[in-house]
């Protein structure tokens, strides 16, 4: 279902709507796949703390912190 731009448009007109799509979800689906299957091939070192689970900037900063 269309969704309108902006709700005080003209709802006659075609172009004051935006459409939808599932493209999204469906490559969010192909990549939970992917993941789960590759998992246990997709490794990394010990000092990255981007983009990892249960890693963050303050992990970071404390090994900084630490090493300084």
């Amino acid at each position: 279902m269309p969704l309108l731009k902006n709700p005080d448009m003209d709802r006659t007109d075609p172009s004051n709507y935006r459409g939808n799509t599932l493209s999204p979800v469906i490559s969010k689906v192909f990549e939970l796949v992917l993941v789960d299957h590759y998992e246990h091939q997709l490794g990394s070192v010990s000092l990255q703390f981007g983009f990892k689970r249960c890693y963050s900037c303050s992990h970071a900063l404390f090994m900084v912190r630490t090493v300084v």
